[in-house]
């Protein structure tokens, strides 16, 4: 039996590359926080997230703190 691809699975790995880069760097600026918005977006459009799961997704992945 073949594992069925999870929804996002290359977009989710992709994503994962550039947070390690940018914890490597110091931070998301410039490019790697545009990429993480835009990886976002496609698992919204792409893979029917809503925005308050690729919200909550971009919070836990580090491009922005969630305000307490």
């Amino acid at each position: 039996m073949v594992a069925k691809p999870v929804a996002g699975q290359a977009d989710l790995a992709a994503a994962a590359r550039v947070q390690h880069t940018a914890i490597s760097h110091g931070g998301y600026a410039g490019r790697s926080f545009d990429l993480m918005l835009a990886i976002a977006d496609v698992l919204e459009a792409e893979h029917g997230w809503s925005f308050e799961q690729s919200d909550g997704w971009l919070a836990r992945m580090g491009p922005w703190e969630e305000e307490v």
